[in-house]
């Protein structure tokens, strides 16, 4: 017994977890440390099997364990399992197990020596992980990588390196020196001392940059390589990695840059020379215009003055000749009737030409922008009621319904006599171009900021192509229906002047029509102020 108790004790005092179990599984004696391991007591121990410290799939293989020992009556020694400690905790224990005899030999159980080796597995498994990472992309990477000695021998590569040396594989070159793979390519006289004369540099820790050159594989076939080097530790072993990387399509696409741009550059040159002669030539052109343009400005003036001077010269001797046939008319009480008429049709082209003159003297002024406004409050519907008087006879003869909606009280701040003439010229040529027994709409709507009028016939109508030059000078449409027309046969100035009379208002003129025969529509609008 005294034996027996020194013996529990060096085995309580050792820092392995020693057990022992009978026959069937159930522990019998386990030293402190086994305990610490498990996080159970010592009386907690000894009610359990040892088949509660784990999971169904290590049952088994324990089980087979124990069994092979029996068996065989030989250890198993520094084999692995999951266990589960006290609070449901699993941990990787390593275990050698041994058969356990009596002093006559008899086998009554086993006994064991175990350690915890859950943070060793754990560390040694990331460390698996890392190194599968590492060889995945080692072996992926599309860029050929080397690993060598200090000495400068491949120990290993990844499989790309074949698709760089052509016929060569990676077992071809594994074992051999930096030197000899060299040997392999084209120029080896140019590339082993250059890559000696580096290598030797960076293994005494002089810094190397990364390399670009072209090299031709065996196959003839030429690529551009960019290489970098860098020391690595792998356990206690400095090596050395190179990255090899194909830049054969970058520098391709490099090259054709360049050329583009000195393609470019020529192409500038060309542009720049090509641009300086047309500057030159614009800017004569631009002399010449000048120069045209001071003459067409003097010739505008003069056509101007000949213009305002023969309107003049023109007005000066007709109002004599108007006043001394009104005079002849007055004194002359026993002229013959014939002799009056005569000098009534006179008197009347005299008008008649009084009236040109004016119209192109307002038109001189439309285009001079130096229209001579009068502003005052005008009654709208006196005006218009003036206008229609003026063309009663025509009217009457037509016998044409009038249709007025205009509100008697409407004023707006216009030049009066402007105006008037303006309306004057729209309701002459409505009456002009409406055919016996027709109507003529007239109406005003007053908004907010403005004042709408119309004027609307059920005559002759108008096509496209007259609606986009009606608003021309000397621009005259065909005789009015049934022989009827207007005081006069028409300059072709009336609604030019109008067009520019309502503008020179801050107004805007435009027609509408359907087509020939099917009347017309002329709208103005004048602002209110």
């Amino acid at each position: 017994m005294a034996f027996e108790k020194k013996y529990k004790q060096l085995i309580n005092n050792i820092k392995e977890a020693y057990f022992e179990v009978d026959l069937e599984g159930n522990f019998t004696f386990m030293n402190i440390s086994f305990t610490q391991m498990t996080g159970y007591s010592f009386d907690e121990m000894m009610r359990k099997n040892y088949r509660q410290l784990m999971d169904e799939e290590n049952k088994i293989k324990i089980f087979e364990i124990f069994n092979s020992v029996y068996k065989s009556g030989l250890p198993q020694e520094y084999f692995q399992f999951e266990g589960i400690k006290k609070g449901n905790t699993k941990i990787i224990i390593e275990t050698s197990i041994y058969l356990n005899k009596d002093t006559s030999g008899k086998k009554i159980g086993f006994y064991g020596i175990s350690r915890d080796i859950t943070q060793r597995f754990n560390l040694e498994h990331k460390l698996k992980q890392s190194e599968e990472k590492y060889r995945h992309l080692f072996k992926s990477s599309p860029y050929a990588i080397w690993i060598m000695d200090l000495n400068g021998v491949l120990i290993d590569c990844n499989a790309t390196t074949n698709m760089l040396l052509s016929k060569y594989t990676r077992e071809d070159i594994i074992g051999k020196n930096f030197v000899e793979i060299l040997g392999m390519l084209e120029r080896p006289e140019y590339f082993i001392p250059f890559f000696k004369s580096k290598f030797e540099s960076f293994v005494q820790d002089k810094p190397m940059k990364a390399l670009e050159f072209k090299m031709t594989r065996s196959d003839g076939i030429e690529k551009w390589i960019n290489m970098r080097g860098s020391k690595i530790k792998m356990g206690d072993e400095t090596l050395i990695q190179v990255i090899i990387q194909d830049i054969t399509g970058k520098k391709k696409a490099d090259l054709k840059l360049q050329r583009s741009e000195e393609e470019l550059k020529i192409l500038n040159k060309e542009l720049e020379k090509k641009v300086q002669e047309r500057t030159k030539e614009l800017r004569e052109s631009e002399r010449i215009l000048k120069q045209q343009n001071i003459e067409l400005k003097e010739l505008d003036r003069l056509k101007s003055d000949f213009i305002s001077i023969a309107a003049h010269d023109l007005k000066t001797p007709l109002i004599s000749v108007g006043g001394y046939i009104d005079l002849i008319l007055l004194r002359e009480k026993g002229l013959n009737e014939e002799v009056k008429e005569d000098l009534n049709r006179v008197l009347n082209n005299v008008r008649r030409l009084e009236r040109y003159i004016n119209r192109l003297l307002d038109v001189m002024k439309i285009e001079a922008k130096k229209v001579e406004l009068v502003k005052r409050e005008e009654n709208i519907y006196h005006i218009i009621d003036a206008c229609l008087s003026d063309l009663e006879f025509q009217i009457g003869q037509k016998e044409l319904t009038i249709n007025l909606d205009i509100s008697e009280n409407l004023t707006l701040s216009i030049d009066h006599f402007r105006i008037s003439q303006a309306l004057l010229n729209l309701l002459s040529n409505a009456v002009k171009f409406t055919p016996k027994n027709g109507k003529l709409d007239i109406s005003i709507v007053e908004e907010e900021k403005s004042v709408l009028f119309k004027i609307k016939d059920n005559g002759k109508g108008l096509t496209p192509v007259e609606i986009q030059k009606i608003f021309g000078k000397f621009v005259t449409i065909e005789q009015g229906v049934d022989g009827y027309s207007t005081l006069d046969k028409g300059s072709g100035l009336g609604l030019y002047i109008t067009k520019g009379f309502i503008e020179a208002h801050g107004g805007k003129i435009w027609v509408e029509s359907k087509g020939r025969d099917l009347g017309a529509e002329f709208s103005f609008i004048l602002p209110k102020q």
